[in-house]
């Protein structure tokens, strides 16, 4: 499927990579290697994931293994929508005003 990560995503993974790779040499080398790897499963087999619901919104969510972070996206149609690429315990529900009601 196609997939498109939304700006948003797109600047919290690079700012998530940055801050890691400050932190410890690598460690934002490894993220970005971990972030690829679900969103090519996540594009492959986007229906793998359970639909979740927050707030009247329908969404799917897949957690990162070696980090605390999640991928949030939805189907439509033939492409794959990423909104957030998050931390799961720092505000992990800030993106869900990028969802359309």
């Amino acid at each position: 499927m196609k997939l498109i990560v939304r700006h948003e995503a797109d600047e919290e993974f690079h700012l998530a990579c940055a801050w890691m790779e400050s932190e410890v040499s690598g460690l934002g080398v490894r993220f970005g290697d971990e972030v690829r790897k679900y969103l090519r499963q996540v594009s492959a087999d986007p229906e793998r994931e359970r639909i979740r619901q927050m707030q009247g919104q329908e969404y799917r969510r897949v957690n990162l293994k070696s980090f605390p972070y999640f991928i949030a996206y939805i189907i439509d149609r033939e492409t794959v929508v990423v909104f957030t690429i998050s931390h799961s315990h720092r505000k992990p529900e800030h993106w869900l005003g990028r969802l359309e009601p």
